[in-house]
Parts: structure tokens; sequence; C-alpha cells
């Protein structure tokens, strides 16, 4: 069934209207992380120039789920919960200021996921693109994954006039 939102209606594939009744009482959110918190530490070893920890955590992710999975016996069922997981980002620069002052060039880098630890990002429950299991039982054996990406850099530059 392909749904296609017209207004408020949803059809198929045939633009028949879709009727289905779904109870979300109690239902958590999918698809984004009910908790998030960071913080950060800065370190200034000489003038113009930063080190930078930053850490995150996100906790009480449930997996994305299609509505009408939560109807009949499964109304108000809650979608799987993934791992909750913490993230550490280092970044650092150096500023060089120019002569006559009115630009400056900035140097700088980052490393993400500096623990290159693996977490799921994201999760479908009772995919139907899942591979290696038929289940549809709201659990990590009936949802399909992504994980998160591993350990990463990036390199900038920066000229502000």
């Amino acid at each position: 069934v392909n749904y296609i939102q017209e207004g408020i209606v949803l059809v198929d594939d045939q633009g028949e209207p879709l009727t289905f009744t779904i109870d979300p009482k109690g239902v958590r959110v999918g698809d984004a992380a009910q908790t998030q918190i960071g913080g950060a530490v800065e370190f200034n070893p000489v003038p113009q120039s930063y080190i930078r920890l930053r850490g995150t955590y996100f906790g009480q992710n449930y997996s994305n789920f299609d509505p009408e999975s939560s109807t009949g016996q499964d109304a108000g069922r809650q979608s799987w919960q993934i791992p909750d997981y913490t993230l550490f980002d280092l970044h650092a620069g150096y500023t060089f200021r120019m002569k006559d002052k009115n630009y400056s060039l900035r140097i700088g880098g980052s490393m993400f996921n500096v623990l290159d630890i693996f977490y799921i990002s994201d999760a479908q429950n009772n995919a139907a693109f899942k591979r290696f299991s038929n289940t549809q039982n709201f659990d990590a054996a009936s949802a399909s994954v992504f994980p998160g990406l591993g350990r990463r850099f990036n390199l900038n530059l920066t000229l502000k006039l």
C-alpha cells in the first residue's frame, strides 16, 4: 500500500481512501530520541585557539512505525526501543589575525564519534523490507536498523573578511 497524503485523507495506489482507527494513547513518538542531553568543555591553550570536547546522550529513542500497525490487537502497542548511546566529538582550531586586522584565517578540525562506538541511530518497526525475519513483534527481531556513523574526521579553513 502506498500512502499519499491529500489534505488529511490517506489513499491507496488506486486513489481509494484508507480508513483505520489507531490508539496512540501511551505510545511514544518514533524516530526521535525523547531524551537528549549534551554538554561541552572548552580549553584555550593559547590565545586564538580552542580545543572543545562535546558529549551528547540520546535516550528513549523508539523505532519509527507505521500508524496502521497500531490497530486491532496491536492498538496502543509501543514500538521497539533503540538502545541508548552517548557520542563524543572533539573540535580544535586556531585563528590567524592578519596584519591589517580587517580579516582573519581560521583553520580547524573535528573528530566525530571519538570512541568509535557502534550505535543504532534509527530503526523502522516491523519493516516490510527486512531480510532475515518475517516477525511482526514490535521488538528488535522485527525492526530494520540503521547503524550510526563510526569515527570520522573533518578539516576546515575559514577566511573572515
